[in-house]
C-alpha cells in the first residue's frame, strides 16, 4: 500500500519541448510547407529572370533572393512567437518582393502583376516597423500611416502604369499624366515617410533597452529600403 501511495503521488514527467518555437502540429507543418513552396517558386522565378535578354539580368534575379531572406526571417520569427503577427508580415514582405520582380519577366501576366505590386513592399515595411514587436497597430495614427502607405503604393501607382507606353495596362499613352502621377505619388509617399519617422521616434523612446537593440537596426535597414 505504501508503495502504491508513493507511485500515486509521484510527479508526472512532462514531455520536453523546444522553448520559444511552435510545437509540432498544424502550425509547424504550415510553416514548413510555406517555406518549401516559396523556395521552389523563387527558384523558378530566378530561372525565368536569368533567361531574359536585357542587360545586367542578374540584378533582377537578386529580388527573389532578397525575398527568400525575408521568408527565412519571417518563418523563424513566426515559429518562435506564434502569437505575434510580425513573422507573418515579414513573410508577406518576401512575397511582395518576389511579386515586384515579375515585372522583369517578359510575359503579359508577369508584367501586369509586377506593375501593380512594384512599390507594395514599401507599405509592408512601414507596417512591420509600426507593428513591432507584436505585428499589431495600437493607435489611430499608426493605422492612418499604414493605410496611407497602401494607398500610395496601390492606388497612386495606377497612373504610373495606366499612362505609360511600356506598360501592359496602358489605358492611353500620356507622358504628362504619367509624370504628374509620379510626382503625386512621390509627394504623398514623402508625407507618409515623415509621419512614419515621427511615430518611430516615439516608439523608440517608449521601447525597452532589449527592444531598442532589435528595433534600431531594423529601422535603419527599413529606412534605407524605403529610400531605395
Amino acid at each position: 500500500m505504501g508503495a502504491w501511495r508513493i507511485a500515486a503521488h509521484a510527479p508526472r514527467r512532462l514531455p520536453i519541448r523546444s522553448a520559444g518555437f511552435a510545437r509540432p502540429g498544424p502550425l509547424r507543418d504550415a510553416l514548413v510547407a510555406t517555406g518549401v513552396a516559396t523556395t521552389v517558386l523563387a527558384g523558378i522565378e530566378i530561372g525565368l529572370l536569368l533567361e531574359q535578354s536585357y542587360p545586367d539580368v542578374w540584378i533582377g534575379a537578386l529580388f527573389p533572393v532578397v525575398g527568400l531572406i525575408y521568408l527565412a526571417a519571417g518563418l523563424l520569427a513566426w515559429a518562435r512567437r506564434p502569437s505575434s503577427r510580425l513573422g507573418l508580415l515579414i513573410v508577406i514582405g518576401g512575397w511582395t518582393t518576389m511579386l515586384a520582380a515579375l515585372s522583369n519577366i517578359d510575359t503579359p501576366t508577369t508584367l501586369v502583376v509586377g506593375a501593380v505590386t512594384a512599390t507594395l513592399i514599401h507599405a509592408v515595411v512601414a507596417q512591420m516597423l509600426l507593428g513591432f514587436p507584436t505585428g499589431r497597430l495600437h493607435t489611430a495614427a499608426e493605422r492612418a500611416v499604414v493605410v496611407g502607405g497602401y494607398v500610395v503604393c496601390l492606388v497612386l501607382q495606377v497612373p504610373v502604369y495606366a499612362f505609360s507606353p511600356d506598360s501592359p495596362l496602358t489605358i492611353e499613352v500620356d507622358h504628362g499624366l504619367e509624370q504628374t502621377g509620379v510626382y503625386v505619388q512621390r509627394a504623398a509617399g514623402a508625407v507618409i515617410v515623415i509621419g512614419l519617422c515621427a511615430l518611430l521616434v516615439r516608439k523608440l523612446r517608449r521601447a525597452t533597452p532589449a527592444q531598442r537593440r532589435v528595433l534600431v537596426p531594423l529601422v535603419v535597414y527599413c529606412m534605407v529600403a524605403l529610400a531605395y
